[in-house]
């Protein structure tokens, strides 16, 4: 699995935003993923602009990682799901900007 996708599954929280998986067998009902020690409740981060930023440039660096080992095609987060996610901190962090 590549970096990208560990990092943000364990920084999920119960309290995210619900983000769609394609799924190959049949839909079950969602059930929130169990809160783990580096969950970060989506609330503190759309009260922390500066939290998103940096969020954001982990992102980035992981991104680049999972480029030289060649491991995105591995990303169990699709990338639609990476570019809403994205989208979303981009908003919040725009606030922190002067």
């Amino acid at each position: 699995m590549c970096t990208t996708s560990t990092v943000i599954d364990g920084w999920r929280d119960r309290t995210w935003p619900y983000m769609p998986q394609k799924h190959t067998e049949p839909v079950q009902p969602f059930i929130p993923a169990p809160v783990g020690p580096n969950a970060i409740p989506w609330p503190t981060i759309q009260s922390d602009p500066r939290l998103a930023q940096q969020m954001l440039e982990i992102l980035a660096k992981l991104e680049v990682i999972d480029k030289r080992l060649g491991q995105l095609e591995q990303c169990k987060v699709t990338a639609k799901e990476k570019k809403a996610l994205k989208a979303k901190l981009r908003r919040i962090a725009k606030r922190a900007q002067p």
